[in-house]
Order: structure tokens, then sequence, then C-alpha cells
């Protein structure tokens, strides 16, 4: 289950369910399953400064990171070009927050808490 979260300038953040189906075999073990969501590991978790966003592939991955809070405000914009960024978080209070993964893979949405 994904949620997209959306802020518009004037609005109430507004929260729009994703639904996702997967096809598979009885004998199908979780570890199989194949998904279309970008490859990318995102730690530590929980973080205290920076967050780093490491893709698990050689290719450079070309698309958008975006951070947005328990509201859905977005509060970090950036482009994604290569196989890893750290983002600096020394302006986010502490909390949960999500990340978002868009590439032509598709999309990978991570909750990070920072302490």
């Amino acid at each position: 289950m994904l949620f997209e979260f959306a802020a518009v300038a004037g609005h109430p953040p507004m929260c729009t369910f994703v639904p996702y189906t997967q096809n598979a075999g009885a004998c199908t073990f979780i570890n199989e399953l194949e998904n279309n969501d970008p490859e990318f590991n995102i730690f530590p978790n929980p973080f205290n400064t920076s967050i780093t966003i490491l893709g698990n592939s050689t290719e450079k991955a070309e698309g958008t990171i975006v951070i947005y809070n328990a509201l859905g405000s977005i509060l970090f914009d950036s482009k994604l070009k290569g196989i890893s960024i750290v983002i600096n978080t020394d302006n986010l209070s502490q909390g949960v927050y999500f990340v978002k993964i868009q590439t032509k893979q598709g999309i990978k949405i991570k909750k990070v808490v920072k302490e």
C-alpha cells in the first residue's frame, strides 16, 4: 500500500491512496516477488544531521527526490543524477518524514525518522 502526498499553497495537504498489485504464484516466496520500484537504500534510519540515498545499481539514476513531513508539506525537492546523494537535514525537526524517489523505473516511498 502506497500513499502519495501533495500540497498546494493555500490549500490543506492531500493524501492519495495509490493501489499496488502484485501477481504471484502459489509457491512464490516473498523475496522472489518482482517489483518496479527503483532500488535504493536510505540510511541511517533513524538519522540526525544527514541521510544518504544510495542506488543498488552501478548505473546512474535520473529522477527526483522529495522529502515530505507527516502533513504532506514538501520540505526538500531535488533532482537525482547519479548513484548516491547525501542530504543535509539540520533544518528538519525531530519527527517522521517520507522520502519519495521517482525514476523511470518507478516510485519508492520510505518512512524515515529524525531523532
